[in-house]
């Protein structure tokens, strides 16, 4: 039986394409469980930070079982700080405008979304790596071409 589950997520947004999406890569120490979805949405009421949490949300609600300990990779601090109940670094208050009022309730509903999967799994470490290196290179670079059809410049 493994002991440890890594997670590696990533989430991108592009205001000129209107098109945004977030990826996720779950591996188990032994390889005896792994998985990778990759998802799309278009629509200018999103960002980067949704996708960031929802990609950590939705891989979490992968995860087959409670009874591990789960290392998740991401290379976003507002996740970090808001899967440790930080304000994110964001703006805690309501916009004024209605596409910005729009956006907020969307992360906002992702980061209730994100705190139940924390509180279902329990052992959970969210950890901030440094842009898009190792293994989170390839999710990054997988999410990118499947967004954008090129490669990241990153």
């Amino acid at each position: 039986m493994t002991n440890i589950i890594k997670i590696y997520t990533d989430g991108s947004y592009s205001p000129t394409a209107q098109t945004g999406g977030w990826a996720y890569m779950i591996n188990d120490d032994e390889g005896f469980y792994s998985k990778c979805e990759l998802r799309r949405e278009s629509g200018r009421q999103k960002d980067p930070i949704f996708f960031e949490i929802k990609a950590i949300a939705k891989a979490l609600e992968a995860v087959p079982t409670t009874k591990i300990k789960v290392i998740v990779y991401t290379d976003s601090i507002q996740a970090v700080n808001f899967a440790h109940g930080l304000d994110g670094g964001g703006n805690e208050k309501m916009p004024d405008n209605q596409w910005a009022k729009e956006n907020f309730e969307r992360t906002v509903a992702n980061i209730k979304k994100l705190k139940r999967q924390l509180d279902r799994i329990q052992n959970v470490e969210v950890v901030k790596t440094r842009g898009h290196i190792g293994l989170n290179t390839k999710i990054h670079n997988k999410l990118y071409k499947f967004l954008y059809g090129k490669r990241s410049k990153h």
